[in-house]
């Protein structure tokens, strides 16, 4: 079984499902390399249905059409090569332990290169007069003379 921690995963396949109350929502299954695949669920109920968008847009769904969503892995909808991290936590249910996605999220190195390029930004702009008085009192270095080849002789 799968233990609760954060992984890298893919979209495998997903569709539609509804609780017994009649709410609608979709189901996604994650592959983790090596692991197996774990669900996730989100209903489209007032109050989870801006978790499910956001769920949607990271598995890579760009389209206004839902009912493609509900078409599971022949509609498209989703996009099977992005790579995206996922927390998995244990449910207990009827008795029994099940792993289940709690959250979808972009790869975490794609968000610290982000926050590392806007924090670098900040700090070079700092240093930038530094820099161009530097270049500027730095005699620009001439290039080195080059002498005629001298034949060689056989």
């Amino acid at each position: 079984m799968i233990q609760a921690g954060t992984y890298s995963a893919k979209v495998s396949d997903w569709g539609y499902v509804e609780t017994k109350a009649g709410v609608p929502g979709f189901h996604i299954y994650f592959d983790i390399e090596g692991m197996g695949s774990v669900r996730w669920n989100g209903y489209l109920s007032e109050k989870g249905m801006e978790n499910v968008f956001k769920t949607l847009a990271t598995c890579g769904f760009t389209g206004g059409d839902l009912e493609k969503v509900a078409d599971g892995k022949f509609g498209k909808a989703l996009d099977t090569t992005k790579e995206l991290q996922i927390v998995v936590e244990i449910e207990d249910y009827n008795g029994k332990s099940y792993p289940r996605v709690k959250w979808v999220n972009e790869p975490r190195a794609a968000r610290f290169d982000q926050a590392l390029a806007v924090q670098a930004k900040s700090k070079l702009s700092q240093v930038k007069a530094n820099w161009i008085s530097f270049k500027q009192n730095t005699p620009a270095a001439t290039p080195a003379k080059k002498e005629p080849a001298t034949p060689l002789e056989f």
